[in-house]
């Protein structure tokens, strides 16, 4: 066994005599805590104590990451991501290049033109918030605006979609008719069988 130094000797007083050492738990607690530390290896008492750090870094991060997201929703306009969350999805799938032409779409590729759209958008948000109608009802205004913009294509699929309905109910009676053909069929030759056991 190595000589112990004298610092050593000095830290290992030090720390059992300190008076600012933080009391001592009760004597259930400290021998549970010391069987469990027996109990381990060194190895193990250093994998533990690493997980720990490991379990408390994650935790900050964690909680970092929750006031930013609160610091973000604070930032948004009025609860508007709350309305936009609600309204239903519209997604409208091009189904030729013909589409694709006469839609412009504002692809902002430098810095300089992404400030220059997000100006343009403030200043037309700027102008839809002095609407006196937005003003009154916004979500009736947005609602509105919505039914005005979408109305074509919501002709369009209501259109579609009864074409599919009535697809629907074609293909439902030929299945009828196809079960009614087939329990036809097998009654027909249930019937012949039977007639050929009698004879």
């Amino acid at each position: 066994m190595p000589k112990v130094s004298r610092v050593g000797k000095f830290r290992a007083t030090a720390k059992s005599s300190s008076p600012s050492a933080p009391p001592k738990a009760s004597p259930n607690e400290n021998n549970d805590a010391s069987d469990k530390s027996s109990s381990l290896s060194r190895g193990q008492r250093k994998r533990q104590a690493k997980r720990e750090q490991y379990m408390k870094r994650e935790k900050m991060i964690l909680s970092s990451l929750r006031l930013q997201k609160l610091q973000e929703e604070k930032g948004r306009l009025d609860g508007f991501e709350a309305v936009r969350l609600s309204l239903p999805e519209y997604t409208k799938v091009p189904k030729s290049d013909a589409d694709v032409k006469t839609k412009s779409v504002v692809v902002s590729n430098s810095n300089k033109s992404k400030k220059t759209i997000g100006n343009r958008e403030i200043s037309h948000m700027g102008l839809v918030m002095e609407h006196p109608a937005f003003k009154q009802n916004p979500f009736e205004t947005i609602q509105q605006h919505l039914r005005n913009t979408l109305a074509d294509d919501a002709k369009k699929l209501q259109q579609d979609s009864i074409k599919a309905n009535q697809e629907e109910e074609i293909e439902l009676a030929k299945k009828r008719e196809a079960k009614k053909e087939r329990i036809r069929d097998a009654k027909f030759t249930k019937g012949h069988k039977n007639a050929r056991r009698k004879r």
